[in-house]
């Protein structure tokens, strides 16, 4: 899950991940710079948090 930050509107993306492959590519390019926040959600629940800058 990728969220907004700091004077976004509070809308969030959401991805599917598959949990056999050890890395995945977000295309980002349709996202304003700023400060986003990007969450691993399980079952439901957050179960680590990123912070992502993009200039």
């Amino acid at each position: 899950m990728v969220i907004g930050q700091y004077g976004s509107d509070g809308t969030s993306n959401n991805y599917v991940l598959d949990t056999e492959s050890t890395q995945t590519i977000l295309n980002l390019s349709g996202y304003s710079n700023g400060f986003y926040t990007v969450a691993l959600v399980c079952d439901g629940t957050i179960v680590d948090a990123k912070t992502l800058i993009k200039q």
